[in-house]
């Protein structure tokens, strides 16, 4: 019997989700498996938000679908900040569903839309939200990203031992429909056990932090996967970021 070695590769690939940055996902064995929960971990201001914007407008190119949830900007706002980068979405506006759980917090009382929260505290009203998107989107079919930005919020308006139900509902959700979630959270606003435990729900880990003017992340954890443990400078440039990676590779990208 032979083995078509390259269609076994290339059948890896497919199920693989990218970072959006090459360098980062030859570390990873070419991206992220479906159902990884990645938890983006580090203070405001230290990128955090931009790498999953560029990983869901990377996705999105490769035929992807994607669910983007914000809790600290509306649509139009966010939008805006792809644009800024070049990260052009409205070729994709069939592939990607917003949703707004700023709006509750900003204007209570004053909301609207299909995919609006009413109460961000309300996670089990975020879980059927995900749910209906995720149906509408028929995600299963070409796989894609779940990002939420951040599960700060949720944790300070609501119960964390909630919040951390719904993770594992989110692994599931993830899982059964060919999809990767990146979930943010804000190093230093919450407690180390609840950051800890945050961290232990998630299989994949990647810290980021600011130091003497410069930017920096580590991939801390990466289920059972090989990957360097060392901090990896990066900028953030007009196209997004890009990790200085001489180091692993001999050149940044």
């Amino acid at each position: 019997m032979v083995i078509d070695v390259f269609k076994f590769i290339n059948a890896s690939k497919e199920k693989k989700i990218v970072s959006g940055i090459p360098a980062l996902d030859s570390m990873v064995g070419g991206g992220f498996n479906y159902g990884d929960l990645v938890l983006i971990l580090g203070a405001p201001g230290t990128g955090k938000s931009t790498f999953v914007e560029q990983a869901f407008f990377a996705n999105l190119k490769k035929g992807r679908r994607g669910i983007f949830a914000a809790t600290n900007r509306v649509e139009s706002s966010w939008l805006k900040e792809l644009s800024s980068f070049g990260w052009d979405l409205s070729k994709f506006k069939d592939n990607f569903i917003f949703i707004d759980a700023y709006s509750a917090q900003a204007t209570p009382g004053k909301i609207s839309g299909e995919y609006t929260l009413s109460d961000v505290s309300d996670l089990n009203e975020f879980y059927r939200i995900l749910k209906k998107a995720v149906a509408a989107l028929d995600l299963k079919k070409t796989g894609g990203v779940i990002i939420i930005d951040s599960a700060s919020d949720f944790l300070l308006y609501g119960n964390p031992t909630a919040v951390f139900r719904f993770m594992k509902l989110l692994s599931g959700l993830a899982l059964e429909n060919n999809a990767v979630a990146f979930i943010t959270l804000e190093q230093g606003l919450h407690d180390e056990k609840i950051t800890a435990s945050m961290e232990y729900l998630c299989n994949v880990v990647l810290e980021f932090k600011v130091e003497l003017n410069k930017r920096f992340m580590r991939i801390a954890r990466f289920g059972a996967g090989v990957h360097p443990l060392e901090w990896i400078e990066f900028s953030i440039a007009t196209t997004g970021l890009i990790l200085n990676v001489e180091k692993f590779f001999g050149g940044g990208t």
